[in-house]
């Protein structure tokens, strides 16, 4: 009596292959799911995929994720289904990043002034004068290398 080994065998792996594909394009689809849904609402986003817009790119911001698609503002197309997107960017500013030089500008500009600054040490009133002036001189470097670094966007990978 002969068993049947290895038709079932050859059955089993064929149907796991077929589960194991469609499981790895589901869970793709899912990752990006996960990947724009936890994008908050107005962020920019730079879309790749074949079929979107013109010549596979899309640009706007992220309105919400729903019905398997990205709804977008300011986008020649509104939404984009989920399936025809192969890549996501998202746009971000280096306000942060111009803060901290901004501020270490500040503080060298301000020693420099403060050092013409002539003061008796007794001076309570000349001496706070001057510590106002280092400090505003500061915080004047911060606010100003916040708002160029603000002007600065660059696009970072979301997905994959």
């Amino acid at each position: 009596m002969r068993t049947p080994l290895p038709g079932l065998l050859c059955l089993a792996l064929t149907m796991s292959g077929t589960t194991l594909a469609r499981a790895q394009s589901q869970g793709s689809v899912d990752l990006l799911t996960l990947s724009l849904e936890s994008l908050k609402a107005g962020r920019s986003v730079r879309v790749f995929g074949a079929g979107i817009g013109a010549g596979g790119v899309i640009t706007g911001s992220v309105v919400e994720v729903r019905n398997r698609a990205l709804w977008l503002n300011g986008a020649s197309t509104p939404s984009v289904p989920l399936v025809s997107i192969d890549s996501v960017l998202v746009s971000h500013t280096h306000s942060g990043t111009g803060a901290i030089v901004g501020s270490l500008l500040g503080v060298v500009v301000g020693a420099i002034v403060l050092s013409h600054q002539q003061c008796n040490f007794l001076d309570s009133s000349c001496m706070t004068g001057a510590e106002l002036g280092y400090l505003g001189i500061v915080l004047g470097g911060t606010a100003i290398g916040a708002g160029i670094g603000a002007g600065i966007k660059t696009w970072e990978r979301r997905y994959p």
